[in-house]
């Protein structure tokens, strides 16, 4: 059987005047005493800079990321885009204003978004040719009369 050893290897990078060079270690112990300078020129670790994410603001909880939340923040974003591209009188996107907000998928299959063959689509109608091609698993319908039984 073989057996496999990890150690750590770190990079360590010199700072400084006229300092120019990579010093690495083969294990956390000897970049510490790296870490102390070389030549009297004073290093870092490149983990310490390599941090966690930022930490959120205080009193904010960031919820899980779940299919639901995606779902969310996706329908904000997209209601977001049609608001900026629809006419603001009528609340109507065109094939053409689409196109001209960089918004190149909607325009791109308008047509078929568009059913009613109005030239015009509401969110609503953007929404549904949107979900209907979601990766998402949507619950499969019931049977209309029976009852779903759980086996385990």
């Amino acid at each position: 059987m073989i057996k496999f050893r990890f150690s750590t290897f770190v990079v360590v990078l010199a700072i400084g005047s006229g300092a120019s060079g990579i010093a690495c270690g083969a294990t956390l112990q000897s970049t510490r005493s790296l870490a102390a300078g070389i030549g009297g020129v004073p290093l870092i670790l490149a983990a310490e800079k390599l941090g966690a994410p930022p930490r959120n603001p205080s009193g904010k909880i960031t919820p899980p990321m779940t299919a639901t939340v995606a779902q969310e923040f996706l329908d904000r974003d997209m209601a977001t885009r049609f608001d900026a591209a629809a006419d603001p009188a009528t609340h109507q996107l065109t094939e053409q204003r689409a196109r001209d907000f960089g918004w190149g998928f909607i325009s791109d299959h308008f047509a078929e978004i568009d059913v009613h063959r109005q030239g015009y689509v509401r969110f609503e109608e953007v929404r549904a040719f949107m979900q209907a091609r979601s990766p998402l698993a949507k619950p499969a319908p019931a049977a209309k009369g029976h009852a779903v039984q759980i086996i385990e």
